[in-house]
Order: structure tokens, then C-alpha cells, then sequence
């Protein structure tokens, strides 16, 4: 669902503030997260960033040369084919 501020109709891309990013004018409650949904909405997020950054770390090590769990797994799986 996509949400237009009243006063200019532009897009309103973030239902956590409280003000049009382009009119500066206020934005409804009824746009807002509440209870509940900001909290879901903010532990959805906590855990993206974790996966994310253990994505990253593995990418990282990867490149370096150490021994991850991915790398281990690639390397056995190359034995196995000799």
C-alpha cells in the first residue's frame, strides 16, 4: 500500500515520521506505526542487520583466507570429486 501525503501528495516512504519529507507538513496518525507493529517492525529489522553482517563477516574471511564453515564445506566438496 503505497501512502501520499495529503497536503502535496507526494510519496510518503518511511511510516515512521511524523512530518512529509517534501511539504514539511504533519502526516496523519493513521500513516504511523503503533505499539505492536513498531516493535515487530524493529525486530524484523535487528535481525536483517545480524544476517546480514554474518553474510558479510563470511564474505570477509572468505577473502582472507580463513577457515569458515562455508570455505570448509567448499573444500570438502572439491575432495570429493577427486
Amino acid at each position: 500500500m503505497e501512502l501520499h501525503c495529503p497536503e502535496c501528495n507526494s510519496i510518503v516512504y518511511s511510516r515512521r515520521a511524523d512530518i512529509c519529507g517534501i511539504c514539511g507538513k504533519p502526516l496523519p496518525e493513521s500513516f504511523h506505526f503503533h505499539g505492536d507493529q513498531a516493535e515487530k517492525i524493529e525486530t524484523e529489522l535487528e535481525h536483517a542487520r545480524h544476517d546480514l553482517q554474518a553474510v558479510s563477516d563470511d564474505r570477509a574471511a572468505v577473502r582472507e583466507g580463513l577457515d569458515t564453515p562455508d570455505s570448509l564445506f567448499l573444500e570438502d566438496a572439491t575432495d570429493d570429486m577427486q
